[in-house]
């Protein structure tokens, strides 16, 4: 099985805790701008992976170290398998 990309093991480590207030809140920012009645061009799926490579590309070397380590952990595991087949229905 392929390592997932730095960004994705990142966000899979931080989704539920430091990561899901500032989803959210870029999220809810997006929304604010998407006139009413009128379906969003981007999905919530889109907003979240921006997010999680643009923050994931200024963290610390300490944060992207235990990423890394997340990320070799997951090579393999059924986890990553569950990611790949949940982003691909989010693609369709």
């Amino acid at each position: 099985m392929k390592l997932v990309q730095p960004w994705q093991a990142y966000l899979n480590k931080f989704q539920a805790t430091n990561l899901k207030e500032k989803i959210e809140d870029a999220w809810k920012d997006y929304l604010k701008g998407v006139p009413k009645g009128q379906r969003p061009e981007k999905t919530l799926f889109e907003i979240r992976n921006r997010l999680a490579r643009e923050l994931y590309e200024v963290e610390s070397a300490a944060v992207k170290q235990e990423v890394e380590e997340h990320r070799q952990s997951m090579r393999g595991s059924k986890e990553v398998s569950n990611i790949a087949e949940k982003n691909m229905h989010y693609q369709q």
